[in-house]
């Protein structure tokens, strides 16, 4: 069951419906999720409707109906796991907490997103997708026409991996649970997963007072280099055998070809070899040499953009985008990043069912939780308090 709205929840509940979950999603009886009308859009439903609610089950029902407290109990006991987002005292007044929730299934796993965590001066802040990465030193303005605007590309963290982590939590308490164990409170925050995406910097900064290293500093041999064409590749033979192949398909002069100290399994290279491989890239375009360094098995990457990416003919083998509709429209949105199969041999990702209409399970879902005398109206009639 998933209560949420906007992007955390519905990623969790995404996740786990690729993992073989039935998930049913409650919606509000107007506006849905909060996830259909937002831009922007692709076969005119929100980007993350498309993406992220494929294969769900929709029952439309409000938080201000008298029959509310009846859903959530028929929810709750056909339910596995629940999935909600928000502040406790929300929560609580919306009747799902998780002691209203485990009193009607002690057997159920709990998964609750929040914005900021449970405790701290923080924990009842509402959270707003970027608000979250701002905290987590995640945003760093640039100035432009005399104002500060975020960068151009910048995506938050926060909101897709508390979903993510939110799942994989929930799994974990699923197995931990078992055929006949009790139920568990699954946590996750959306601060605490925007930080946690910089743990690197953090775990230096927590012990040494300095961050992780950035790559631009790693050394003339793992560095990007333009091509003759002025593409862009990033070499990475670090190792000896690679850096030797590099040398002699390059062209690299002897006298580097020994140099260095390989000791620890790598040499990054020095300062003056810099010039030195970016003279001996120039004299190639990008294709030519992504033929040779593949040949020899060099470390390296062109530089692509995400829509090259999307486009690669390595994206089309492994089925990266892979079909779907929306309301009979065909659309193409991103596999999850894991197949399941019973050997390597047969893996390959499915066509992802189109998200539902709004309240189209309504019906049928009821029936399924014994409350058939009830009209789906029953539920988006807002009579309650």
């Amino acid at each position: 069951m998933d209560f949420s709205t906007h992007m955390s929840g519905p990623m969790a509940a995404h996740l786990l419906r690729a993992a073989g979950a039935d998930v049913i999603r409650v919606e509000h009886p107007s506006y849905g999720d909060g996830n259909r009308g937002a831009a922007p859009f692709i076969a005119g439903v929100g980007n993350a409707h498309a993406g992220l609610s494929g294969g769900v089950r929709s029952v439309t029902a409000s938080t201000r109906s008298e029959q509310w407290p009846t859903l959530i109990r028929a929810a709750a006991q056909w339910a596995d796991a629940v999935i909600v987002a928000g502040r406790q005292t929300d929560l609580t007044r919306r009747g799902l907490d998780f002691a209203t929730v485990k009193k009607s299934n002690p057997r159920v796993v709990y998964c609750h997103i929040t914005g900021y965590g449970l405790a701290g001066p923080w924990a009842g802040k509402p959270a707003h997708g970027q608000n979250v990465d701002a905290v987590a030193g995640r945003v760093i303005p640039l100035r432009e026409d005399g104002h500060l605007v975020t960068p151009t590309g910048m995506r938050t963290a926060g909101t897709v991996l508390a979903g993510v982590f939110g799942a994989m939590g929930t799994l974990a308490a699923l197995v931990r649970r078992g055929a006949d164990g009790p139920g568990e409170y699954v946590h996750s925050s959306l601060w605490h997963s925007a930080m946690w995406w910089s743990w690197r910097d953090a775990n230096m900064l927590a012990n040494e007072d300095r961050g992780w290293h950035e790559y631009r500093d790693m050394g003339s041999r793992y560095a990007i280099y333009e091509t003759a064409d002025g593409r862009a590749i990033l070499l990475c033979p670090v190792e000896k055998k690679f850096w030797h192949a590099f040398c002699d398909v390059a062209g690299v002069p002897t006298r580097y070809r020994d140099r260095g100290d390989w000791s620890e399994g790598m040499e990054w290279g020095f300062d003056d070899e810099v010039e030195v491989i970016a003279d001996r890239m120039r004299t190639r375009d990008l294709d030519q040499w992504s033929g040779l360094l593949t040949a020899c098995d060099v470390p390296f990457s062109p530089i692509l953009t995400l829509q090259e990416a999307m486009n690669s003919d390595h994206a089309r083998a492994v089925d990266l985008m892979v079909a779907s509709d929306v309301d009979g429209k065909p659309v193409t949105i991103m596999s999850p990043p894991w197949q399941h199969a019973g050997s390597p041999d047969v893996v390959a990702a499915e066509e992802v069912p189109g998200p539902p209409k709004l309240g189209e399970h309504s019906v049928d879902v009821l029936e399924e939780w014994g409350l058939s005398e009830f009209a789906p109206s029953a539920f988006t009639e807002q009579g309650g308090n």
